[in-house]
């Protein structure tokens, strides 16, 4: 099994969940749209900063940067005014957690959008995930009323349009094969 192929998914995981901490931190003083115009253009400047070395702009490529732009008005910026919603109203706790379901989407929508096919280890590995954040629900003290409804709902759409997003940015890697420009962009 090849370590940086496993390396890297880990990495995203440690790094989601941290940024779920640490926005907890922000969302005690500011609400989470300003945390999201602090948190999104930040992070656009840094990569922008780094893009010169990143970046292969003599491979510019028009329809791949659209699908990039496209992708990129939902995710991050609606995922992340939803997640630090989800975040300040329930905690990096349940968010994170529910943020989880993430893969269940992706997977669907590449069968549907670019025919990929799944064997039954990765069947078991979505089938343990659902399983998993069902258990992490048993013996919470968590009082259901609207308001908690509606905030155990944001991170699940959070986590559907994160799922969208990813086959919809390996359209624009057919056509653009930068994964640096699909971030910066």
């Amino acid at each position: 099994m090849d370590v940086a192929l496993m390396s890297a998914p880990l990495a995203s995981a440690f790094c989601f969940a941290l940024a779920l901490v640490l926005a907890q931190f922000g969302l005690r003083t500011i609400n989470p749209i300003t945390g999201a115009m602090v948190a999104l253009p930040t992070t656009a400047l840094l990569f922008l900063i780094i893009s010169p070395k990143t970046v292969q702009w003599n491979e510019w490529n028009g329809q791949g940067a659209m699908i990039f732009a496209a992708v990129g008005l939902v995710f991050p910026i609606a995922v992340t005014i939803l997640t630090f919603t989800s975040n300040r109203l329930i905690g990096p706790n349940l968010t994170g957690t529910l943020g989880n379901l993430t893969p269940l989407f992706a997977v669907a929508l590449a069968i549907l959008l670019l025919g990929e096919t799944q064997n039954n280890a990765q069947w078991v590995g979505i089938f343990t995930i659902c399983v998993g954040i069902t258990f992490l629900f048993f013996n919470r003290p968590i009082k259901f009323g609207r308001l908690a409804l509606v905030a155990l709902v944001l991170p699940i759409v959070a986590a559907m349009l994160r799922g969208i997003a990813q086959p919809l940015v390996k359209l624009g890697l057919v056509e653009w094969a930068d994964p640096y420009a699909a971030v910066t962009i």
